[in-house]
């Protein structure tokens, strides 16, 4: 979809690349925009891969719906990646859908320990975006702030 919408190239990044190799050989117009690479959360060789082949951090990182009750011991793996991936004035975005009370509890501890800015917008009773600025103080001028996953409201505001 970033593609499609006009960034100049996007990197594709899964632990399993078949699905995502899959979906780019369905659109041909985009195989000249999209890299795809192998990333596993936390393992620092494949994000220095995946970084290399990029040429440098990524002014945009988009994590959309990865969290799931079986991927909470994998949350500051997937912190951590996210961190490091994302550009100093760059910010990341991530999509979440609360499926689990537990793994809501843990994501906001996550969160509220990742540094840096943070805005939220609920996207119903049970999804948030998460923007979070990157490991220089990206979004909103890095001024420290908590986030908190628990979605819900409708609101737009800070975490």
């Amino acid at each position: 979809a970033a593609a499609a919408a006009g960034a100049a190239h996007v990197t594709l990044t899964d632990r399993d690349l078949s699905a995502s190799s899959a979906s780019l050989s369905l659109n041909p117009a985009l195989q000249g925009a999209v890299d795809v690479r192998r990333l596993a959360w936390g393992d620092a060789p494949s994000l220095a891969a995946a970084l290399s082949a990029a040429g440098g951090r990524f002014e945009v990182v988009l994590a959309a719906d990865v969290v799931y009750p079986q991927s909470t011991a994998a949350l500051p793996a997937l912190l951590e990646t996210v961190r490091n991936a994302t550009a100093p004035l760059g910010r990341a975005l991530l999509l979440y859908v609360e499926r689990d009370a537990r793994v809501s509890e843990a994501l906001g501890a996550g969160l509220r320990g990742f540094g840096g800015a943070c805005g939220r917008v609920e996207l119903g009773a049970k999804a948030a975006l998460f923007e979070l600025g990157g490991a220089g103080g990206g979004a909103g001028g890095g001024r420290p702030r908590g986030c908190d996953a628990v979605p819900g409201g409708g609101r737009v505001g800070a975490c």
